[in-house]
């Protein structure tokens, strides 16, 4: 076949494909348009070939590749179009893959095929069989986000030129840029801006003795959308284009899209001069995935064009990665937090546990009832720590009693070996009471001992310590069975009693009706730990328990409701993320008021920001453990009142809180708070 003939043969199949005007012909080799000029994907054509600044697909890669960045799952594109008869065809396949911070990578293959040409001669004549002539575009692209809005993408392509054995390749650049801009107005949500140099490297192909080349050009527009109703979910899109490219006019695009519920849309267009319109479905499959079957019409001079475009969306969304990313990252920075929290408490609870039976062994009770205290804040149901703290203040009470039993003070002896026996049942101590008692029997001066007993009966009756003050008097009316004051006082006792056992049930169960039964079972530990055999107070403790597992019952059945959330953006999430876990450093590092002066401005602002609530907790609840070992009980109670503004009802807070008054109490000589 002739040169002449093949190159003419070109120039009518650009004809064909972009059903424009003949061109003057070409130029040094070069041609006017491309055959790849129609672009592919129903969408687009269907709004007149808008679509430098509007991108819904990856077909963006044929009109901006720098839209392919709002590409947010994987896709699977297919298109295709006939001419005239089904000897000539037009299909395209891209496949597109987002990835998180990475961009997004495609691959595309264009393709014009036209069979049933004649075969001839060098003389011209027909001879048998015939002739097809297939060009072939392939593209790799790549676009990502320059900064918040501005996408830029790229393309590289290869033209493939093949007819009969004849075989002829191009290589060609694509580049473009994408701006986004939200704009809180009443007529428009969202402009877009979009710019490219298409084949900023032309692809040249030699047929025969021809050069023919596909010519650069500029391509620029805008979109503007906007929802009309909120109730529908719609988006109503307009999109404006021009473009001009070498040795031909500038061409002006114009197209409309409304879509409604994501899942219907209809488009129109105006494709320099030429009408478009076309409309498509969106459709879910279960979970395999999101399917888009779009339509457009094109009617040219050289017959209509009914153009069909499949695409295919699998996968997660780029958000949804992400989000899941950042929930792992945020499960591993859990596991290391909760392993260094887990650490630094059976660190501390081993050593103070060390410190108090060292103590204990030495006769240091003051001593080792500190420590023991100490380890029962971090776990109160440790049950060594309980029978030490009762083995070292029993202690102290015996060398209490013994002191006083050298003095001769046996009313004084008497009531501490009692107050030791509450706490330690031992032979030792049931001894000494036995051994005081036969001394305030023999004593020369009964009288006085009875009077000892019932004044310091008397004292304690003041400061409200009934059950020691009840003792007191039951001892008087033994020595003295018509001590007639010593009974009064009795019943008084007996009857304050009552009323303390009434008070503490109504404060108990308003305490309850508020659910706040934290708070009513460290009251009631608190009483049973003064009074061990108080049975009001079991029993109190029991209904309590019993009303906070039938609340928590009740409230596990309940449908969680969902909290609102402040809404943030993607720069705002990461600058607090970066923040974020600089704190977890600082507290990994043991650094916690480092890490709370971090994250306590982040739970102010955004309270379910990741797991700050629960990790600002822990640091103030270790900063105050700081406090409280070094007795700074002031800052102690001072840094874990700031846990109850974060969580009022924390149950360890509310324990900490109470121990670390009654040490200051007891500092300060007092014996209630």
């Amino acid at each position: 076949m002739s040169g002449r003939a093949l190159t003419g043969l070109l120039a009518a199949l650009v004809f064909v494909a972009v059903g424009s005007e003949p061109a003057a012909g070409f130029d040094d080799g070069g041609g006017t348009v491309s055959p790849f000029m129609l672009g592919a994907g129903s969408k687009s054509i269907a709004m007149g070939g808008a679509s430098v600044a509007y991108w819904r697909d990856s077909y963006a890669v044929l009109w901006n590749p720098a839209g392919l960045y709002y590409i947010d799952k994987g896709e699977v594109n297919l298109f295709h179009t006939s001419f005239f008869d089904q000897s000539t065809a037009y299909s395209s396949v891209i496949v597109s893959y987002p990835f998180i911070d990475f961009g997004v990578i495609s691959a595309s293959a264009i393709q014009l095929s036209v069979g049933g040409i004649e075969r001839r001669d060098e003389a011209n004549i027909v001879i048998p069989g015939e002739l097809s002539n297939r060009q072939t575009r392939y593209i790799i692209s790549y676009a990502n986000k320059i900064i918040s809005g501005l996408s830029a993408g790229v393309s590289l392509k290869m033209d493939r030129y093949a007819q009969g054995e004849y075989l002829a390749n191009g290589f060609g650049v694509d580049a473009g840029l994408g701006l986004r801009t939200s704009v809180h107005s009443s007529v428009v949500d969202e402009m877009i801006f979009g710019f490219s140099v298409e084949n900023l490297v032309e692809p040249k192909i030699n047929i025969v003795s021809e050069e023919v080349g596909d010519p650069s050009g500029i391509r620029a527009g805008m979109a503007v959308v906007k929802s009309i109703s909120s109730k529908l979910d719609d988006r109503l899109a307009v999109a404006f284009d021009i473009d001009k490219f070498k040795l031909t006019d500038p061409h002006l695009h114009l197209g409309v899209e409304y879509a409604l519920k994501g899942i219907f849309s209809v488009r129109g267009g105006w494709n320099g001069g030429v009408p478009t319109f076309g409309c498509g479905f969106s459709l879910r499959y279960f979970d395999v995935g999101y399917f888009d079957v779009d339509y457009a019409y094109r009617s040219t001079d050289l017959g209509a064009n009914h153009l069909f475009s499949f695409v295919y969306r699998f996968g997660s969304s780029r958000k949804e990665k992400i989000d899941a990313r950042e929930k792992r990252k945020e499960a591993l920075l859990a596991r290391e937090l909760e392993a260094k929290m887990s650490s630094y408490e059976k660190s501390f609870i081993k050593s103070s546990m060390g410190k108090a039976r060292k103590s204990l062994e030495k006769g240091e009770y003051d001593r080792a009832a500190g420590y023991f205290r100490s380890v029962l804040m971090w776990s109160p149901d440790n049950v060594e720590a309980k029978e030490g703290l009762k083995t070292a203040e029993a202690s102290l009470l015996v060398i209490k009693g013994d002191s006083l039993m050298k003095t001769g003070k046996y009313p004084d002896a008497l009531f501490a070996y009692r107050e030791a026996e509450t706490k330690m049942k031992s032979p030792g101590i049931s001894k000494r009471i036995v051994e005081c008692e036969r001394k305030l029997s023999e004593s020369t001066d009964r009288k006085r001992i009875t009077e000892e007993i019932f004044t310091h009966a008397l004292d304690l009756y003041s400061e409200k310590k009934w059950d020691e003050a009840l003792k007191g008097f039951d001892k008087v009316l033994e020595m003295d069975h018509s001590n007639e004051l010593a009974a009064q006082y009795r019943e008084k006792t007996l009857k304050r009693i009552e009323e303390e056992h009434g008070r503490l049930a109504a404060d108990i169960k308003q305490l309850v009706s508020k659910n706040r039964f934290t708070q009513a079972l460290e009251l009631l530990r608190n009483r049973a730990e003064r009074n061990p055999s108080d049975t009001t107070v079991a029993r109190l403790m029991k209904y309590v328990s019993a009303e906070k597992a039938a609340f928590k019952q009740t409230e596990s059945s309940k449908k969680p409701s969902v909290r609102q959330k402040k809404q943030l953006s993607e720069s705002e999430k990461e600058s607090l993320r970066a923040n974020y876990e600089k704190g977890i450093e600082y507290f990994k590092g043991g650094s916690f008021s480092e890490a709370i002066k971090i994250w306590e401005p982040i739970w102010r602002s955004y309270p379910s920001f990741e797991r700050v609530s629960e990790y600002l907790i822990k640091a103030y609840q270790y900063l105050g453990m700081e406090f409280y070992t070094q007795h700074k009980y002031d800052q102690a109670l001072k840094t874990w009142r700031n846990i109850l503004r974060v969580d009022p009802a924390n149950e360890k807070a509310l324990r900490y809180i109470n121990r670390t008054k009654e040490e200051i109490s007891k500092l300060e000589g007092m014996t209630s708070l």
